[in-house]
């Protein structure tokens, strides 16, 4: 049995180790009926890469650099980098993970605020923030750039806004 027979997590709780051990992981959509499992459910993934195109099927580990040249790690959901939307970066901090992505609605400035103090950075150094996969994403490490939080504006299109 291989080990995304055994574990089974939630995927907002996923943490770094768990991605160095298991830079992919996969949505147990077909386990969605065993009690405690739900749409959030992940296991590490027996694949190598992400398979084909498997917009928002695989949460893949990446590793990330702010503007000020300083690392950080985290993951994205697989899709193609110019979709924000769907690859919805997070970043690992102290305390949990960040993401970048706020969906329907503008966050309030306290959220923003928020963000910043969880990443120890003030504005300045935080975007444009690039990042690489750790493993790849339709046949080749995937490159993407975050240029600032994003929502959905008229039910599909990305803000970026810092």
């Amino acid at each position: 049995m291989g080990a995304g027979m055994r574990i089974r997590k939630q995927v907002y709780h996923l943490t770094r180790l768990d991605l160095k051990d298991h830079p992919l992981w996969e949505f147990c959509l077909d386990e969605e009926g065993i009690p405690g499992q739900d749409e959030a459910t992940v296991k590490p993934s027996e694949d190598r890469e992400v398979p084909a195109y498997s917009p928002g099927a695989y949460i893949v580990a990446a590793d990330f650099v702010f503007s000020d040249g300083s690392p950080a790690e985290g993951y994205i959901y697989s899709g193609e980098p110019e979709d924000f939307a769907c690859t919805t970066p997070h970043i690992f901090v102290s305390d949990g993970d960040v993401s970048f992505w706020f969906g329907r609605r503008a966050p309030k400035p306290e959220v923003i605020a928020s963000v910043y103090e969880k990443l120890g950075k003030d504005p300045s150094r935080v975007f444009p923030i690039r990042y690489r996969t750790r493993v790849p994403v339709n046949g080749s490490l995937m490159n993407g750039t975050i240029r600032g939080f994003g929502m959905l504006v008229s039910g599909a299109e990305a803000l970026l806004f810092s």
